[in-house]
């Protein structure tokens, strides 16, 4: 017994350092890092269990209630860890790394619980009986059974998890259960031999205490997770880059045909008429002009102008469902490929249902113009804060349009009428209503076409991020340090700001926009000082303290940078709002003394 009771405390004293080691540091909030939590409590909890037990075996006649409770609550114990062990071993096994365990959450919580409240019934309801001497103290009888038998089918579904991940053997997310089984076995015999050898609730504490040096160590899966993100953003860093290079592409040959068509004009070519010329020019520029404001530029972005309904949407199914649709559409002469960005987010909060027809009808009338060749759908996205920005692409090697044509439907800027309604019921949908549609839920819309070559849909959509509560990775900051954001158009002296601040250990941010900076504070990020220049190109920093001042509790103190000509009036900017001033003409300076009043 002496021998037992010692195995239990020094178990119990090392789990105990364990936890103390492994609840102090940071941990990812996903399903392996919250099943190991509760074992870690459930394993000290059955621990000191298992003491109280030992003493009131020992004197069951003096307490022989408290006996009876706290030896079937020990079994409960030893009961849940053995559950949420075996379950947690499936998980990794069958479901991790895919969607059904998100989806049917609730689901296999309700079947643990069942199963839970299944066995409950055995322990508590089945006899137990007691057994205590000099040497030993123990527990029996059928309710001890009913665990031992848990045990086995434990040892069953782990043996067919093992079998499962035979090929992974070497993965260290495996030792546990294959230390379990060992454990198991090796406690099958000694309750043979002696049920006295009370070991089996310290194996399953040396299983979880192996397990935080494996699977279950905070830093090696914070470091793994940062090994899978770096493989993901290496991904989207090349689609990226390709997806700029074409964008690049698109500006460069408007320009080139721009300077053509000049050329052309120079030359004063008697067969060129002077309309047609400046007609194309006006295309090639209007081009231009959209992939520049319209795709790339996001500066002028604001989140509560986007046009957005309540419901939310799964992007990704949204574009699986559509591409499942055209490819029965197409011509068995035509090749239809699809590429969807892997920066896409699974929820989107906007109108699926106008999303759905817009994209469908472009991709329609591609298939019923493309008789051979191919029609390409090509899906971007520039994702900015709780804003993502769909660039839709659309191109084919169908009959194309004349620039008539194009002009006709780009111009268009009409309401949906009651025959469109009926031709969207019918999916009878044109080009005319596809424009329609977009101008509804807020987007715009780019035709580059050429008779008989082919035609290019560009379709840009902003949407407004369905924010998942449950994300793994947070933005956190280190909050010893302050936190500054400044907002100067001028990107030589923002530079120069932002290192005298870091110079200074102060954790700082840059924008050169005023509205980069309301957009931010709207997204929930948070800062010690905010500091604005007063003379931009965007705005002036009273028009941005005004919509800083308009978000919902909004506290941060905004401090004005000040032309020197302007030190005179420093207490008007104080009047109107702002908490202090800096000045630009020795900004290193002002920048330092301005730290010091902050400390």
């Amino acid at each position: 017994m002496i021998i037992g009771l010692s195995i239990i405390l020094t178990t119990l004293l090392y789990l105990i350092l364990v936890a103390i080691v492994y609840f102090s540091k940071p941990r990812i909030k996903n399903v392996e890092n919250n099943v190991y939590s509760y074992l870690l409590i459930i394993s000290i909890f059955n621990l000191i269990l298992e003491v109280c037990c030992c003493f009131f075996v020992a004197h069951r006649d003096s307490y022989s209630l408290i006996n009876e409770i706290v030896n079937r609550v020990f079994l409960l114990g030893v009961l849940s860890w053995l559950i949420i062990f075996t379950l947690y071993m499936v998980y990794i096994s069958f479901f991790k790394g895919k969607t059904f365990y998100q989806e049917h959450k609730k689901e296999c919580i309700g079947l643990c619980f069942l199963t839970f409240f299944g066995l409950l019934e055995f322990i508590l309801v089945r006899p137990l009986y007691y057994f205590s001497n000099s040497t030993y103290t123990y527990s029996y009888g059928p309710a001890t059974d009913s665990l031992f038998i848990m045990g086995i089918l434990s040892i069953i579904i782990d043996l067919i998890c093992l079998i499962k991940n035979y090929k992974k053997i070497k993965q260290k997310e495996n030792y546990p259960l294959i230390i379990l089984i060992l454990v198991m076995i090796i406690i099958a015999i000694l309750r043979e031999i002696n049920p006295g050898i009370i070991v089996i609730n310290s194996s399953f504490s040396l299983i979880t205490i192996i397990m935080y040096f494996t699977i279950e160590n905070p830093d090696i899966k914070i470091i793994g997770e940062l090994n899978k993100n770096k493989h993901i953003l290496e991904k989207n860093n090349e689609e990226r880059s390709n997806f700029l290079f074409r964008m690049t592409q698109e500006v460069r040959k408007p320009i080139s045909n721009i300077e053509s068509l000049a050329n052309m004009i120079d030359t004063e070519n008697e067969y060129v008429k002077l309309e047609d010329v400046i007609n194309a020019i006006k295309s090639n520029t209007r081009h231009i002009s959209y992939i520049v404001n319209n795709v790339l530029d996001l500066s002028e972005v604001d989140t509560r102008k986007i046009k957005m309904q309540d419901s939310k949407y799964n992007a990704k199914r949204l574009f699986d469902e559509i591409n499942l649709f055209i490819k029965e559409k197409v011509n068995l002469n035509v090749t239809y490929n699809s590429s969807i960005s892997s920066e896409l987010p699974i929820y989107l909060y906007g109108d699926y249902i106008k999303m759905k027809q817009a994209i469908m009808s472009i991709l329609i009338n591609s298939a019923k113009n493309t008789k051979k060749g191919f029609i390409d759908l090509n899906v971007n996205v520039m994702n900015k804060y709780d804003m993502c920005r769909l660039i839709i692409t659309v191109e084919d090697s169908g009959c194309g349009m004349n620039i008539q044509k194009i002009n006709d439907i780009l111009t268009l800027d009409k309401p949906l009428d009651d025959n469109d309604y009926k031709k969207l019921d019918t999916m009878d949908v044109d080009l005319n209503i596809t424009k329609k549609i977009i101008n509804i839920i807020g987007g715009t819309m780019m035709i580059k076409s050429e008779v008989g070559k082919g035609s290019e849909f560009i379709a840009v959509i902003d949407q407004k991020i369905a924010s998942d509560k449950n994300d793994i990775f947070k933005t956190k900051y280190d909050y010893d340090k302050k936190r500054v954001l400044i907002v100067d158009d001028n990107l030589d002296i923002l530079t120069k700001e932002k290192e005298i601040f870091k110079n200074n250990n102060i954790d700082v941010v840059g924008t050169m926009y005023g509205l980069d900076a309301v957009n931010r504070i709207r997204n929930g990020e948070e800062f010690d000082y905010i500091i604005l220049d007063d003379d931009t190109v965007k705005g002036s920093a009273k028009s941005t303290l005004d919509d800083l001042k308009s978000i919902d509790e909004f506290n941060t103190p905004v401090v004005v940078m000040l032309e020197k000509n302007k030190e005179m009036i420093k207490d008007k900017y104080k009047d109107i709002g702002f908490s202090d001033y800096i000045l630009k003409d020795n900004i290193e300076v002002s920048i330092n003394n301005f730290i010091k009043r902050m400390k």
